[in-house]
């Protein structure tokens, strides 16, 4: 078993337990369990617990883990403060392409307008608590990594409707 394929399989794990809302040190404790299992077995993690994904899903179902009424409020204005600055930034980058104003906007404005709200629906977004390692009292160095994954995710994403609408702009002209 390679270093290299149990921290990929507790990356993907981490991500699926966040995006499941699982809490922090829960989180903690279950990657803590896989490794010691794994080190202890010399197990292949997936063989052993399932797919990350999978394996989350039971642990969260089992945990009954719900968003709290304010944080549920808080994750959808990000989300749609997110998404309408993200629409407003890509038909901005057109309007800039074809020099055709936005809403009566000028094109930049509509564009700096788009990158405001997409940050402040970051912002607007729920924060998370830190996930700790139970036998350590640190926090997991590989947290950044998923984070990263997961901006690069929604980064591609975005780049990728940009350029969509970008092309259909200029092929409908």
């Amino acid at each position: 078993m390679t270093a290299s394929r149990v921290d990929k399989y507790v990356d993907n794990l981490i991500f699926a337990l966040r995006m499941r809302n699982v809490p922090g040190k829960e989180i903690g404790q279950i990657v803590a369990e896989v490794e010691a299992h794994v080190a202890e077995s010399g197990e292949d993690p997936a063989e052993a617990f399932g797919r990350p994904r999978e394996y989350a899903r039971t642990w969260a179902r089992n945990a009954g883990h719900r968003q709290s009424r304010p944080e549920l409020v808080r994750s959808v204005l990000g989300i749609v403060a997110a998404g309408a600055g993200g629409s407003l930034l890509g038909v901005g980058v057109i309007g800039t392409a074809t020099g055709e104003s936005v809403w009566r906007l000028h094109p930049v404005l509509a564009v700096l307008a788009g990158i405001i709200m997409m940050a402040s629906g970051a912002f607007a977004l729920p924060k998370t608590d830190h996930v700790i390692d139970p036998r350590t009292g640190q926090e997991f160095e590989r947290i950044s990594r998923s984070g990263r994954r997961a901006m690069l995710i929604t980064g591609a994403a975005v780049v990728a409707w940009l350029i969509a609408a970008t092309v259909l702009a200029v092929v409908l002209g």
